[in-house]
């Protein structure tokens, strides 16, 4: 299913609007620093970011560190805005499953049902327009850990102890 709705972003195209571009140009900066083999990288100093930008890598770190493991893990082989797709895509998909790893720790006895609500998780239009709508691409890379912050609650504020015991 996350697939089939985040299609578009298995490309190597701008998604977006102008802030799209700027992501783009700040993740061609940050990646271009890494494979110069310069960690961490604190301000912009390639030609992408030749004005020592600090804006999103100093706020909202995330985008890019993925965005440079996943340039890693494809070794180097997509163009800088197919490096953000596809760290935009991974960022949904681990959304979705960490979405259904906390229903399933918080209610093991029905996995379908956890599918189920993972899967309107994806589809709902808060978490889909963050990046078709809104090009809150900082936004997305968080994705993943709003299931864990919400199963933290229901942990903080459940009776149950981890052993089972009440």
């Amino acid at each position: 299913g996350a697939v089939v709705l985040h299609r578009p972003l298995l490309s190597t195209g701008s998604i977006g609007s102008g802030d799209s571009y700027w992501y783009a140009t700040m993740v061609a900066d940050f990646v271009t620093q890494w494979r110069a083999g310069v960690f961490p990288a604190f301000v912009g100093q390639s030609e992408y970011a030749f004005n020592g930008a600090i804006s999103p890598l100093r706020m909202a770190p995330a985008l890019q560190h993925f965005a440079g493991v996943v340039d890693l893990l494809t070794l180097r082989s997509l163009p800088f805005h197919g490096i953000l797709n596809l760290t935009l895509f991974t960022c949904y998909a681990g959304g979705i499953f960490t979405c259904y790893a906390c229903l399933r720790a918080i209610e093991p006895r029905t996995p379908w049902l956890a599918l189920l609500l993972a899967a309107l998780f994806g589809c709902c239009p808060g978490v889909l327009g963050l990046a078709y709508a809104g090009d809150l691409f900082m936004s997305v890379t968080t994705l993943p850990f709003v299931p864990l912050l919400f199963y933290g609650i229901w942990r903080t504020f459940s009776d149950v102890r981890p052993d089972g015991m009440i």
